[in-house]
C-alpha cells in the first residue's frame, strides 16, 4: 500500500528491489540460525539448501511476496530465540499481512506469550485489530468493498482446480511437491525429530513453525480456502534451512574433521541432493518469465495502434487471452483488476470464469496469438472466426448474435470489440474498418 503511492512507474521497481533484497537477507538469517544451532558447517548447509529452494527464479526474480514472508518468519524465529517475544510477535503479524494463514501460528504464539505474561494483552489485541483493518481498508480503497481479495482469489483458475479435487487437502499437498525436494523434506523431518528429542531450540522452533504453516494451509484448503502450492513456499524455505542445519550437524559428527572440511562436505552433499531438481524447476520458471515478457512487450504498441487508452476503453470492459496476461494488460491500461461492481470504473474482466449473466454488453478482447499459430496469424485482424478458432472457450461469451469488430493488430497481438447487434461500433473499431 505505501509503495503504491510512489506511482505506477516507480512502484514495481521498488517492490521488486525490496523482495530481492529480502531474498539476500534470508540467506543472512539462515547463516545466523545455522551457526547458532551447530556451528559453521550447519550455517553453510542452511545457506546452500535455502539457495537451492525450487522456484527461486520464479519467487525472487518476479518479486513474489512469499520471499518477504519467509524473511519475516526467519526473523520471528531469531527474535524468539533471543528472548524477544514482542519482536517475534510483530514479525509474525507482519508476515500475516501477506499470508493470512500465518495467523494459525501467530495467534497461538501470541496467546501463549500473553498467558506467560511475556506480551501485554494490549500488544496482542491491538495489532490484530490493526492487521484486520489493513486487510479490509486496502480492499475497500482498491475494490470498493472490504475483503474483496478473498472473492477474487476464489475465482482464480488454480484455486478452483484444487477445490474441484475429491480431497482438496491431498490435492494441494500433491501439487506442492514442486515447491521442495523430497530429499530435503526428509532431512528436515529427521532434523526436527532429533531437535525435539534433544531439546535443540533452533531446529525445534523452525520445524514447529514450518509444520504449523503447512498444516494451516492444508486444513484451510480442505475447508474451502483458495489455497495454492505457492502459499507453502515460506514454510518450505524454513524447511530448507532446517534440513541444512541437520545436514551440517550430521556431517560434523561423522567426519569429526576441521570446520572447513566439514563445510565443503556439506556443500557437496547439499548440491547432490537439491541441485538437479532446483535447476530443472528454475529453468522452467525462467522460460515462463521469458514467455510472459515476450508476450507483454507488444501490449503498449497494440494500445497505441488502437488509438490509445481512452479510445480502447471506450469500446467496453477489457478481457485478455491468455488469462495470465490479465495483470499485464491492467497495468498497461491503468485499470482495475476487479469488474462488475462499478460499471463506470474502467476495469478488466475475467471472461473465462465469468457468470454469463454478468457478461458486459460490450467488451474488448486483447488476444495474444499462441506461439504455435503466431507465424501464420501474425499481423492479421481479430475477426469472429479467428477469435473462436484461437480461443474456442470464447464461445461461452461470444454468442451467435454477437458482433466482433476488429480494432487493431500488432505483431502477435490483436484487439477486437465484441458487442450486441443493437450497439454501434466504437470509434476505434470504426477507424480500423476504414483503414482496412
Amino acid at each position: 500500500m505505501p509503495i503504491a503511492l510512489l506511482g505506477s512507474a516507480a512502484a514495481p521497481i521498488v517492490w521488486v528491489w525490496l523482495v530481492r533484497t529480502a531474498a539476500l537477507w534470508c540467506l543472512v538469517q539462515a547463516w545466523n540460525l545455522g551457526k547458532r544451532a551447530a556451528g559453521t558447517p550447519a550455517a553453510v548447509g542452511a545457506v546452500v539448501l535455502l539457495a537451492l529452494t525450487p522456484q527461486a527464479v520464479y519467487l525472487v526474480g518476479g518479486g513474489i511476496s512469499e520471499v518477504l514472508v519467509a524473511l519475516l518468519l526467519l526473523a520471528a524465529v531469531s527474535c524468539h530465540l533471543d528472548d524477544k517475544p514482542n519482536s517475534a510477535w510483530f514479525a509474525l503479524l507482519a508476515a500475516a499481512l501477506a499470508r493470512p494463514e500465518i495467523m494459525a501460528a501467530a495467534g497461538p504464539y501470541g496467546l501463549y506469550m500473553v498467558w506467560r505474561r511475556r506480551i501485554h494483552v494490549g500488544w496482542f489485541v491491538g495489532p490484530i485489530a490493526l492487521a484486520a483493518l489493513l486487510w479490509a481498508s486496502g480492499d475497500w480503497i482498491g475494490y470498493g468493498k472490504p475483503f474483496a481479495v478473498a472473492q477474487r482469489a476464489e475465482a482464480g483458475a488454480e484455486p478452483q482446480r484444487v477445490q474441484s479435487a475429491l480431497v482438496p487437502a491431498f490435492e494441494i499437498l500433491a501439487r506442492s511437491v514442486t515447491e521442495i525436494q523430497m530429499g530435503v523434506a526428509l532431512i528436515a523431518l529427521l532434523t526436527f525429530a532429533a531437535a525435539v528429542k534433544w531439546r535443540e531450540p533452533v531446529g525445534r522452533t523452525l520445524g514447529a513453525l514450518s509444520l504449523s504453516v503447512v498444516g494451516a494451509t492444508v486444513i484451510a484448503t480442505q475447508l474451502g480456502y483458495p489455497g495454492v502450492p505457492r502459499y507453502m513456499g515460506p514454510a518450505f524455505m524454513l524447511a530448507s534451512v532446517l534440513a541444512g542445519i541437520g545436514l551440517g550437524r550430521f556431517v560434523s559428527v561423522q567426519i569429526g574433521a576441521a570446520k572447513l572440511v566439514a563445510a565443503v562436505a556439506v556443500t557437496l552433499i547439499g548440491l547432490a541432493v537439491a541441485l538437479p531438481s532446483a535447476i530443472t524447476r528454475d529453468r522452467g520458471g525462467l522460460r515462463w518469465y521469458e514467455a510472459r515478457s515476450d508476450a507483454t512487450e507488444g501490449l503498449p504498441a497494440l494500445i497505441d495502434a488502437s488509438g490509445g487508452r481512452t479510445a480502447l476503453l471506450a469500446c467496453g470492459t477489457v478481457a485478455t487471452y491468455p488469462p495470465d496476461q490479465l495483470t499485464a494488460a491492467a497495468y498497461a491500461l491503468d485499470v482495475h483488476l476487479a469488474s462488475g461492481d462499478k460499471p463506470d470504473v474502467p476495469s478488466m474482466w475475467r471472461w473465462e470464469i465469468a457468470n454469463p449473466e454478468l457478461t458486459p454488453s460490450a467488451f474488448v478482447f486483447l488476444v495474444h496469438y499462441p506461439p504455435a499459430d503466431a507465424a501464420a496469424l501474425r499481423g492479421l485482424p481479430l475477426t469472429r472466426e479467428r477469435l473462436l478458432a484461437v480461443v474456442p472457450a470464447a464461445a461461452n461469451v461470444v454468442s451467435d448474435e454477437s458482433v466482433v469488430s476488429p480494432i487493431a493488430n500488432v505483431g502477435n497481438w490483436a484487439a477486437a470489440q465484441v458487442r450486441t447487434p443493437l450497439q454501434p461500433e466504437c470509434a476505434a473499431a470504426v477507424r480500423a474498418s476504414r483503414t482496412r
